[in-house]
């Protein structure tokens, strides 16, 4: 599974960038140096569940009703968020627009993810929760911090729970 995300002639670009900032540089060489490594060679961290691939997948994200009024777009921005590293990180994978996922569920007034893998025809569900959610550290500073779970379910095998891990902060 190749996760590069420049090509060959982008990563050389990108040496020569990272480089050429290396040789004017008065600190920060370490950091320099991993930017390097990072950019040459990608994210280097395996998948927890490689059962996605050649499948229909629906990413739904679910967020307490203490979330959905003050940040009502938090659920949807990570439902997109996940949906569009699977489409770019998963090979073969047709990832169904969180935009149709929304519609459906606005529609519907529904959250069932059975019947909303049955209407966008989705061999699996991605089902984010989010337990937790802040944006404010403090009374100025704003910095994102959520709890979530993730559960994949397979609609094939009769919404048989695939792999599930808590995610944490």
């Amino acid at each position: 599974m190749d996760r590069s995300h420049l090509g060959s002639n982008g990563r050389l670009v990108a040496l020569m960038l990272v480089l050429s900032a290396l040789l004017t540089s008065t600190g920060c060489v370490h950091r320099m140096l991993a930017t390097m490594v990072y950019v040459w060679s990608g994210p280097s961290v395996p998948a927890s569940y490689e059962g996605l691939e050649d499948r229909r997948v629906v990413v739904f994200c679910r967020a307490p009703s203490t979330i959905e009024y003050r940040h009502a777009s938090a659920a949807y921005d990570l439902s997109k968020r996940v949906a569009s590293l699977l489409a770019i990180n998963v090979k073969n994978i047709d990832v169904v627009n969180p935009r149709d996922v929304e519609n459906w569920m606005n529609e519907t007034d529904r959250e069932d993810f059975r019947e909303l893998a049955k209407a966008l025809r989705a061999d699996m569900v991605v089902q984010v929760d989010m337990e937790q959610f802040r944006l404010e550290k403090g009374t100025t500073l704003y910095q994102g911090n959520a709890d979530i779970a993730v559960t994949v379910y397979d609609m094939e095998q009769g919404a048989k729970i695939a792999w599930e891990a808590p995610i944490g902060q």
